[in-house]
């Protein structure tokens, strides 16, 4: 999702832009950069991370006149990378597309916010959720936390969309957001990254950094 500025208040715009300055120093700080620097295919993987979702929130519709919507991704790349590198490849992707045109440039953490750390926080959440609770199968990883992740995702997106507009006295708007059509953005978001996870599961599975072979197909 991509907002305007005339969607925030100024309180709201500087909150909202300290959270993902924090979030984002705390992503630097604990990252797993040695496992990085031990595997140099997992830079490819974060800069190409970055790169593809770029390419991807370049393919978006106006929905209203301070909103545009387009799919996330983030939940395959929470999964391959972890949250900490999902939410700074994705901070990178947002700095991309202020830089393109495609949102404003002092919008970039707003954004980041947005379209980067909470959906890689929620996925991270169900993922963790999964492995506590679910059971030990292939198809938890897959469909639970890859569909469900990205479906969850954007939920939480659109939610935090209707929380703007509440919060910006926009009515109509607000109306609009609460159509049932535009809960149906859920489901081409789970079922990309769904689709995207399971594949990589099969083919690929050592670029999924939170994916463990003997976990869940020991269980099957």
């Amino acid at each position: 999702m991509t907002v305007s500025e005339a969607l925030l208040s100024p309180t709201l715009f500087w909150l909202m832009s300290l959270a993902q300055g924090v979030m984002l120093a705390a992503c630097v700080a604990t990252a797993p950069w040695r496992s990085v620097w031990r595997v140099p295919e997992r830079w490819h993987l974060l800069f190409g991370a970055a790169v593809g979702l770029l390419l991807l929130w370049q393919v978006s519709g106006r929905i209203t006149p301070h909103v545009h919507l387009h799919l996330l991704g983030m939940t395959t790349v929470t999964l391959m990378l972890g949250p900490q590198l999902a939410i700074l490849a994705g901070s990178f992707a947002a700095l991309g597309a202020a830089l393109t045109g495609q949102a404003a440039l002092p919008l970039v953490l707003v954004n980041g916010l947005l379209n980067a750390t909470l959906p890689a926080l929620v996925t991270a959440a169900l993922l963790k959720a999964a492995l506590h609770y679910g059971p030990r199968n292939l198809f938890i990883y897959m469909l639970g936390v890859g569909f469900g992740g990205g479906a969850l995702s954007m939920l939480a997106v659109l939610s935090s969309m209707l929380l703007l507009f509440a919060l910006a006295g926009e009515a109509r708007g607000l109306r609009e957001w609460a159509s049932p059509l535009l809960l149906l953005a859920m489901f081409p978001e789970g079922f990309v990254n769904g689709a995207v996870v399971s594949a990589l599961a099969v083919y690929k599975p050592h670029w999924l950094q939170t994916y463990d072979d003997h976990y869940f197909l020991d269980g099957v």
